[in-house]
């Protein structure tokens, strides 16, 4: 199964209600060492005045973004060890956002132990090709605001 259709077809459902479009999946960034990024995309619910994109990286190196998606700005809340709930204050309420696990060997991320990143160059091309590989598979967002004005955020 291509990545296109695993990504396409991953979609998450909310109780009770389903969210524009979510997906995830992950994108080979480093083949050498089968080096790959998890991402988790959802669409947004309403578009403002022009369509954008959000990329929530929660940091460390270490951190999972998806702290982010289920305990920070993410439509999802865990109510408990088993149930997602909606968050009604959801980030994706105007704009596309999407949780990136970075870099490899991070959260759903993974790499071969010889793999890790250990320059933050290293980790800024990975993201780069990581970047351009999602265009690639989602040309749809190629036109959303994150192509002229990058929203990165995450904590510090």
């Amino acid at each position: 199964m291509s990545l296109e259709h695993r990504a396409r077809r991953a979609r998450t459902k909310d109780v009770g209600q389903e969210l524009t479009g979510p997906s995830h999946s992950h994108i080979e960034v480093t083949p050498e060492e089968h080096g790959n990024l998890f991402f988790w995309h959802f669409q947004n619910k309403h578009i403002a005045n022009k369509q954008r994109t959000v990329i929530w990286l929660n940091g460390g190196p270490g951190c999972s973004s998806e702290d982010g998606a289920l305990m920070e700005i993410g439509p999802y809340r865990l109510k408990d060890d088993k149930t997602l709930v909606y968050n009604d204050g959801s980030w994706n309420e105007f704009a596309n956002i999407m949780f990136v696990d970075n870099p490899v060997g991070t959260g759903f991320s993974y790499v071969d132990t010889n793999g890790f990143v250990h320059e933050l160059e290293e980790m800024a091309r990975q993201f780069v090709v990581f970047l351009e590989k999602w265009f690639a598979l989602f040309p749809e967002y190629e036109h959303d605001d994150v192509s002229t004005t990058t929203y990165l955020t995450g904590p510090i």
